[in-house]
């Protein structure tokens, strides 16, 4: 039996009443007259109802900051293997919320077929924040295109942050690492002011920055450094020394051919190499001297200060107990038929080296502006590999095999690593090593000795 949109229902006698719409609720009754009430239903609470739910239509977009495609993979735990892979677009934007449009809010909008997916688990991570210098979450929305809207106008440090400045990423690298979060993890609250992460927006200026970073001393200077040092900018000869064919195109039949046909080793220094190159104003260029945008040398790395490149020991191949000799010869033993080597440079060393001086230098050379114009000619990355050479014959072999007995040790000597672009290009035209059996390089092998012992021929390439 059921009572729908009934009221004083009077009940005599011993009766037993379900009541079946709705809550149950089964019950003996004994007593002549019964005011029945099932009650008020008892809803479960959970962490949706902790924030405010705003309709899609309450809101009004004021501006969109960013909109990227978000691609994450869930994973077992046991086996590490992949179980899903997701993907959504998230973007992000500025809403006002009626009927109170004073007050500007940040929303993170979700669309794509796994948007209720990544959802759920930025839900999940930002409804238990506690930190205050994190952003906080105002509400959310739970409709096809869910949405998350934290307090407050939040904006991405990226569309304040000024590149150029040395001081602002010093300050933000700061932040970054005291906060453990990434650059795009930090964001400026317009409402107070001043930004979630940092405790000032003033410090985004560079005098404000240099004259607290001046209050740590010297133990700010290595990170001083490393930021300029990570600042730089490529630039190309073709932006120092304007060039064209008719300009250098040599004159004098004697005079070398510097085209760059048949030299193109030294293109790499141009975006748009010229057809002949200017080898006479280019050519002395060292790559261990800072020039100012005239090319005229300002400063040089000291000799006693070491070698700004080396060959790389890890990577070496065919050669053993290499050996600098003092006329600047590099000694190696030859243990094997393939021979590889490849250079292992310490331009930054160098670099790290000119910036740590740079303002004595300028000072020096009274200059003020265009300071950031002064460059350095990178060096090029070598690389020496064998061919194996064809034998003598059998003939000229046993000829020669009865008046002496081969060495037990061959010696690869190796010319100075280049430190210049004439150097470089001699380098790149074979003109970069010698075998012997003298192990202080005295007496060279000839190509006839060099074919009779099979020893392998070497070339050098520069792949940038």
């Amino acid at each position: 039996m059921s009572f729908t949109n009934s009221s004083h229902i009077v009940i005599t006698g011993e009766n037993t009443i379900n009541h079946v719409r709705g809550n149950q609720v089964n019950g003996t009754i004994n007593a002549g007259i019964v005011n029945f009430n099932p009650g008020r239903r008892v809803v479960k609470r959970t962490v949706n109802n902790e924030f405010r739910y705003v309709r899609r239509g309450d809101m009004i977009t004021v501006k969109e900051l960013s909109s990227e495609e978000i691609k994450d993979w869930e994973w077992k735990r046991i086996y590490g293997k992949v179980t899903g892979k997701h993907k959504a677009r998230r973007t992000t934007c500025i809403v006002e919320v009626y009927p109170d449009r004073q007050s500007k809010f940040t929303a993170l909008m979700y669309e794509g077929k796994d948007a209720e997916w990544l959802w759920k688990k930025e839900f999940k991570k930002f409804s238990r924040t506690r930190n205050p210098l994190v952003a906080q979450l105002f509400g959310i929305n739970r409709s096809e295109i869910p949405m998350l809207i934290f307090h407050d106008e939040l904006i991405p440090c990226a569309h304040f942050f000024n590149k150029e400045s040395i001081w602002m990423h010093i300050y933000i690298f700061q932040l970054t690492v005291n906060m453990r979060c990434s650059e795009r993890n930090l964001w400026m609250n317009t409402a107070s002011v001043e930004s979630l992460v940092p405790t000032t927006v003033d410090m985004l200026k560079d005098d404000t920055c240099i004259k607290f970073f001046a209050n740590f001393g010297s133990s700010m200077d290595g990170r001083v450094l490393e930021r300029a040092y990570l600042s730089y900018r490529s630039t190309y000869l073709g932006d120092v020394v304007p060039a064209t064919a008719e300009d250098h195109q040599p004159k004098d039949s004697d005079h070398p051919d510097w085209s760059s046909a048949t030299h193109p080793y030294p293109r790499y220094l141009w975006q748009n190499p010229p057809n002949h190159l200017p080898m006479d104003t280019i050519g002395e260029l060292q790559f261990d001297t800072v020039y100012s945008p005239s090319t005229e040398a300002v400063a040089r790395w000291p000799r006693g200060a070491g070698p700004l490149w080396r060959w790389w020991e890890s990577n070496r191949m065919g050669l053993v107990e290499e050996t600098v000799l003092d006329d600047g010869l590099t000694r190696f033993e030859l243990v094997g038929e393939e021979v590889h080597l490849e250079t292992l440079s310490h331009s930054c060393k160098f670099e790290k080296g000119w910036l740590a001086q740079s303002s004595r230098v300028f000072d020096a050379i009274e200059v003020a502006e265009g300071k950031e114009d002064f460059f350095s000619v990178q060096p090029p990355h070598l690389e020496i590999r064998s061919s194996r050479r064809r034998t003598a014959s059998r003939t000229l072999h046993n000829e020669h095999s009865s008046k002496e007995i081969p060495p037990t040790l061959i010696y690869l000597f190796l010319h100075p690593l280049p430190m210049s672009v004439t150097e470089f290009v001699w380098w790149m035209d074979g003109h970069f090593y010698f075998w012997s059996f003298d192990k202080t390089g005295q007496s060279r092998m000839s190509r006839e000795e060099c074919e009779r012992w099979g020893l392998p021929v070497l070339t050098v390439s520069a792949p940038f």
